[in-house]
């Protein structure tokens, strides 16, 4: 269990302990102090949502159980998925971003298009390249930011 002190001065809108982790609030102060650009992920990249109901023919579909932790390597499913309810359409070069537990890291670049589970943020980069892109939403630092925001059931 770790324990740290918070200044009530700091508090933004949240009273439990995780968005004032010493691992985020630094992560926070290094990034306010660079000297380097800096851009809200709206600025560099578009949310794609195309929203599908059906899978088309000779489609790959993709669930968090498709994308292998760390590595954002695909796993092919040995059950391929027949109906779905609503999915978004992604295309080759689109990066595929977890909206649950992101602490497990399951960022993946598509090398194909294809449709996924809407439980997944689909990115396309349009003022850095998806390989950049990719890189920095897999990096550690990005993990440990947004692990340290989730409320609830890590949802």
């Amino acid at each position: 269990m770790q324990c740290f002190k918070v200044n009530s001065s700091t508090l933004d809108k949240r009273l439990d302990p995780s968005p004032y982790s010493p691992t985020r609030t630094i992560a926070l102060e290094k990034i306010k102090n660079t000297q380097c650009p800096k851009y809200c992920l709206k600025e560099v990249a578009d949310f794609r949502r195309e929203l599908v109901t059906n899978i088309p023919d000779d489609c790959t579909y993709i669930g968090l159980a498709n994308i292998e932790s760390n590595t954002g390597i695909y796993i092919n499913s040995d059950s391929e998925k027949e109906t779905i309810s609503s999915a978004f359409r992604f295309y080759k070069g689109d990066v595929l971003f977890p909206k649950l537990r992101p602490y497990l890291n399951k960022v993946f670049l598509a090398d194909f298009d294809g449709i996924c589970s809407t439980e997944i943020h689909v990115l396309n980069a349009k003022k850095c390249s998806s390989e950049y892109l990719y890189s920095f939403l897999s990096s550690q630092v990005v993990v440990d930011q947004t692990s340290n925001l989730m409320t609830g059931n890590t949802l």
